[in-house]
């Protein structure tokens, strides 16, 4: 199974993904990100699914992950994995 393309329903094991990407990476990243979500193939107005455009809004985003990195230094024991 390639790990990065357009996959059916049941193809990818998210775990088995994630254990590879540790043993692959050997300790060397500070955290790993993943973005699961589920497309319909019809739109709530009724219009077959053609494409996803994606945004991000730049400076919430930086807010959102230097809270996340505040709270992990404050964490009193070596984070290894959640």
């Amino acid at each position: 199974m390639p790990d990065v393309g357009i996959h059916q329903k049941g193809e990818v094991d998210l775990l088995i993904l994630l254990r590879k990407l540790k043993r692959e990476l050997g300790g060397n990243a500070g955290a790993v990100g993943c973005f699961v979500g589920v497309v319909r193939d019809t739109s709530k107005d009724g219009k077959k699914v053609k494409y996803l455009h994606y945004e991000c809004a730049e400076e919430a985003i930086k807010e959102f992950l230097y809270s996340g990195a505040v709270n992990l230094r404050n964490f009193k024991f070596r984070l290894f994995d959640i």
